[in-house]
């Protein structure tokens, strides 16, 4: 699905959109319907906002594991999480689907869904972030998410976007969220 960031709706239809703006500000791309002019039309404004914040894991608990006789060890674990300081403050408890944590080095996955609860730039409120990850010989990591469309509660009611996670260059936890709201 291509996701806009600004479109001109006429008559029910997209006249024109604005896809990949890095910044908040918005600016006319393509013109998709040369009559839109003819048309009496509104515009709509969505900006994509961008945040990072350090998180720590503060619980780690494992509920299950299936350890096979040879291959990756998988487990389900719940998490629970501290966000902050920062733009983003809270707290997250989930549940994570992990293979090969046992030996990364070989091969690792994990899949991870997780209620927040508490601040994004001043609104309170909760959402669901769902995201994963790979690692293998020869594959940089990397994460992969979403904010969990529809679970945005209270200020975060019509919240969307992008989940990241990364390391700090001092090691720590770094989650990175491009947002928006519909």
């Amino acid at each position: 699905m291509l996701r806009t960031r600004g479109a001109l709706v006429v008559h029910g239809r997209v006249a024109y959109s604005e896809v990949g703006v890095s910044s908040p500000h918005t600016r006319m791309r393509s013109i998709r319907n040369e009559s839109a002019s003819r048309y009496a039309a509104f515009l709509i404004i969505r900006s994509n906002m961008k945040v990072e914040v350090e998180f720590e894991v503060t619980g780690w608990n494992p509920v299950s594991s299936d350890t096979p006789e040879s291959g990756p060890v998988l487990s389900r674990v719940e998490i629970a999480k501290s966000f902050g300081p920062g733009a983003m403050v809270g707290q997250s408890e989930g549940e994570g689907l992990f293979c090969g944590m046992n030996s990364p080095e070989n091969g690792a996955g994990y899949l991870v869904s997780e209620r927040f609860i508490g601040e994004l730039e001043g609104r309170k409120g909760s959402m669901v972030l769902h995201h994963g990850g790979l690692m293998g010989p020869g594959i940089e990591p990397t994460t992969y998410g979403d904010i969990v469309p529809g679970s945005g509660t209270e200020q975060l009611s019509g919240i969307s976007g992008k989940v990241e996670i990364t390391r700090t260059e001092a090691g720590r936890h770094l989650l990175i969220l491009d947002y928006v709201f519909e």
